[in-house]
């Protein structure tokens, strides 16, 4: 009897490795899909901006060709564009690498939301973004380097998918609630059924930028919600804690 017993109780423990093998094994390949996934992704991101630099360069160098003033001019706007697209992708894949090696450190200090949110904002073109953040809003408790990389990529693709081109600004927004201040970075673009939300779209295409968010806001303990823009559009808002004593 105490044998038969001893064989069930082995048979049951190999069972339940046995299934949870398969479930690490599982999620072990989703993970290599989807890293393979990205990596792909990220390698045409990169080509993109990179074409467009050399096209640029290439034209303005070539001795035979005559370009007037306007056409100089666009060329050197390619060249800013693209150079900033690629000093964005490389800094991303640097915040990738942290993030996947578990080596990033967070310093959560009382901050002043305005000098962050200014920051995050200071290289857009002006018309692309309004900013409504008051500068009498309470301290929040955050890591103010990782905030600004959150709101930098969510700018960049509300931009790039809302903003840029259309009638409307990217609006980023703030207001104070009880024990926290809530922040919006608001498009006006194709919403949850176009690029501008779907899972991994906040790169522009790789999906890095979206994965830093989460990975960032996760790390500081903050809450991210992806929601509808009401007339269309996305909305993503971050609820910060209100530092003890938080006054600005």
């Amino acid at each position: 009897f105490l044998a038969s017993l001893a064989t069930a109780a082995v048979r049951s423990y190999e069972s339940g490795r046995l299934v949870e093998e398969a479930r690490r094994a599982d999620e072990l390949a989703a993970v290599d899909r989807a890293r393979s996934a990205l990596l792909a992704s990220v390698g045409h991101d990169l080509r993109t901006p990179l074409a467009s630099l050399r096209l640029a360069v290439d034209t303005l160098r070539a001795p035979d060709v005559a370009l007037d003033d306007d056409e100089r001019r666009e060329l050197l706007d390619t060249v800013s564009v693209s150079t900033s697209r690629l000093d964005e992708l490389i800094a991303n894949l640097l915040d990738l690498s942290r993030l996947e090696a578990g080596t990033l450190l967070v310093q959560r200090e009382p901050t002043a939301l305005d000098g962050v949110v200014a920051s995050a904002v200071v290289a857009r073109e002006p018309g692309t973004v309004d900013v409504r953040v008051a500068d009498d809003l309470p301290l929040v408790l955050v890591d103010p380097v990782l905030l600004e990389r959150v709101l930098e990529n969510l700018v960049s693709n509300a931009v790039r998918h809302g903003g840029a081109g259309r009638l409307r600004p990217v609006e980023v927004a703030a207001s104070p609630r009880t024990g926290a201040v809530v922040v919006d970075v608001v498009d006006h673009g194709p919403g949850f059924g176009g690029a501008g939300s779907a899972p991994g779209s906040a790169d522009g295409g790789s999906g890095i930028g979206l994965e830093i968010v989460r990975g960032f806001c996760a790390a500081m303990k903050l809450r991210l919600e992806l929601l509808d823009t009401y007339g269309g559009g996305l909305t993503a808002r971050i609820s910060l804690p209100v530092a003890r004593g938080g006054a600005s």
